[in-house]
């Protein structure tokens, strides 16, 4: 059985020193949430994609960072629950709630 929990174990304990190997890792975990294709999948993709972000924009890469949203967004455009969840990871818009 798969554990994902481990591998983003192994990404957190290598990021100061192998950030490349822990991105790789946590795009990995992330996308895999997102072909879950189901909102909670979404939701569970955010913190991989914030380790991706955090350790990307501290080594200086934010362009790279932004064209992997950009493609997310362009891969999941026709999934307005997944576009929401990446909104907030840019902090600037809100999910809107239901009910």
């Amino acid at each position: 059985m798969y554990d994902e929990s481990l591998e983003d174990d192994v990404a957190e304990a290598i990021a100061s020193t192998h950030p490349d190997r822990a991105v790789v890792i946590w795009k990995d975990l992330a996308e895999t949430e997102i072909a879950r294709v189901k909102p909670r999948g979404y939701q569970e993709a955010v913190p991989y994609l914030r380790q991706v972000r955090d350790v990307l924009t501290r080594s200086g890469r934010e362009g790279e960072w932004q064209g992997y949203l950009a493609a997310l967004r362009q891969q999941n455009r026709r999934r307005p629950r997944c576009i929401e969840e990446l909104d907030r990871l840019e902090g600037g818009r809100r999910r809107i709630m239901d009910g």
